[in-house]
Order: C-alpha cells, then structure tokens, then sequence
C-alpha cells in the first residue's frame, strides 16, 4: 500500500518538479516523516505539502489583508500548544511551517510571525493558482 501511495505521490508531483533534480529517497523520507507525524494525512494533504515546498505559500498571500485576517481567524483555533514549533516542509525543506501555537504561546508576536511568513513569499516564484 505504501509503495502505491508513494508512486501516486511521484507521479502527481512530477509535472510540478524538474524530475532529474527529484531525489526519490528524499520523497520517501518526507512522506513517510509526514505520516509518522500526522497519520490521518490523506494524498491532497501529501500533495499541499509537496507543492507548498516547490512553490511556497504565495497562493494565499495576493492579499495581505486577507492572509492577516485569514491568520488571525486560524489563530482563534489553536487549542493545543503541546505541539511541535516548526517543521520541514517536504523532500527539498525549502520551506519550514511554524506553527500558530508559537503565536498563541508567546513565543514569537503575530506581528514577527505575520512578516516572516510574508517575505518568505518572495523567497521563490509564485504560482498562479487560480483554476
């Protein structure tokens, strides 16, 4: 099942990626890291992550008044701060996905959080989600 799960993985992700640059141990690690860590994760939730690691979180931030409000309504239901801060994205790690519980902690202010995550958007080429 693992095998045919993965194989799925490569080929959905392979039009998105140069498939000589694609280190198949690095795909197995990371998808297995990933449900090792979140075992209910179904295939979009592998694909999502896939793709916000190629492309980055772009998709969501056309608007920063919108992705701050959007932020502040996710930060409202974060209940658990028992919960890993930050983790790899993905096979590449081209991104890392801090968790609102580092807000929602005290850890680090909304205001560090929200430009972080902001221009980490210009660290890579966006992608025009649109359709």
């Amino acid at each position: 099942m693992r095998k045919y799960l993965i194989l799925i993985i490569l080929l959905l992700v392979a039009p998105l990626v140069d498939m000589q640059a694609v280190n198949k141990k690095q795909v197995r690690l990371a998808v297995s890291r990933q449900m090792q860590q979140y075992p209910a994760s179904t295939l979009q939730d592998i694909y999502k992550n896939f793709f916000q690691d190629r492309f980055g979180p772009g998709h969501i931030v056309a608007d920063t008044a919108r992705a701050g409000a959007y932020l502040r309504e996710e930060l409202k239901q974060v209940t658990r701060l028992d919960v890993p801060m930050y983790e790899a994205s993905a096979e590449r790690t081209a991104y890392y996905r801090v968790s609102l519980a580092a807000i929602k902690s005290g850890l680090v202010s909304y205001e560090v959080f929200f430009s972080a995550f902001i221009r980490s958007v210009t660290a890579l080429p966006g992608v025009d989600v649109s359709d």
